[in-house]
């Protein structure tokens, strides 16, 4: 119902929710379909994998500007609670949290390692992201998939250590 509402305040004439949902998934289907199209005829898989890994070293270089720029940031404030601390530290999350997904997706491996590994990065660009968001229901949906999200890979860490018994080796 909640939702409903929201719908009928930010897009009129979608508060009906099945509306919304066909309204919504035509956007995405739409999307799915553009970057398909153009990933099909511009570029070939290894060719995207060659610009994923640099694409997520730079964004990690920029990771650490924004880490830097907090820790100064913490500093000259003398490390008291501010706005600024805020926005730097959620730019920080999800700019490695986008350069390990760009890391796992341009890396050749099982689709379960990196479907771990993009939704371990999307946990971090969510718990950013999270920042920018004002109070509310969103807040509180987004923080609830970010904590889904990290118990649910540390699990599969966890159980995959336990089933293959003493050995310590990376997971």
């Amino acid at each position: 119902m909640e939702f409903q509402r929201f719908l009928a305040r930010t897009l009129p004439g979608l508060g009906d929710s099945r509306a919304a949902w066909a309204y919504f998934h035509e956007c995405g289907m739409f999307c799915v379909r553009l970057a398909w199209a153009i990933g099909i005829f511009l570029f070939d898989v290894s060719t995207i994998r060659r610009l994923l890994r640099p694409l997520g070293g730079f964004l990690f270089i920029l990771a650490l500007g924004a880490l830097v720029a907090l820790l100064a940031l913490d500093s000259w404030h003398r490390f008291q609670p501010s706005v600024l601390h805020q926005k730097a530290g959620a730019l920080a999350l999800m700019l490695v949290g986008s350069s390990f997904i760009c890391l796992q997706a341009g890396t050749p491996a099982a689709w379960v390692e990196i479907a771990k590994g993009v939704l371990l990065g999307l946990a971090f660009v969510l718990w950013g992201a999270e920042q920018f968001m004002p109070q509310g229901s969103g807040v509180t949906v987004v923080d609830s998939a970010v904590i889904t999200i990290f118990v649910v890979d540390l699990g599969l860490v966890i159980f995959g250590r336990l089933r293959r018994g003493g050995n310590t080796g990376p997971p």
